[in-house]
């Protein structure tokens, strides 16, 4: 598990991304990213990964602009069983 304090830049600089796949040897091909924030996504993109976004009520200001960049909208976890 990486947090903020574990890279130098933030997100969407896609510095933990990259770190993270570098570690495990993988491409960006390989990693699907489940993010709940327009940065997150953008960090996603950013590394080349495609993305989920999972619904969470903070977001939705820019909801729009999440649904629009993320590959894959899911509303909670339970749908992707």
């Amino acid at each position: 598990m990486y947090t903020r304090e574990d890279a130098k830049e933030i997100k969407p600089n896609p510095e933990i991304y990259l770190r993270v796949m570098e570690e495990l040897g993988v491409t960006a091909e390989e990693c699907l990213v489940f993010e709940d924030s327009l940065i997150g996504i953008e960090a996603a993109k950013n590394a080349g990964i495609e993305s989920v976004a999972v619904y969470d009520p903070y977001s939705d200001a820019e909801r729009e602009q999440i649904n629009a960049l993320a590959d894959y909208q899911v509303q909670n976890y339970t749908e992707l069983l």
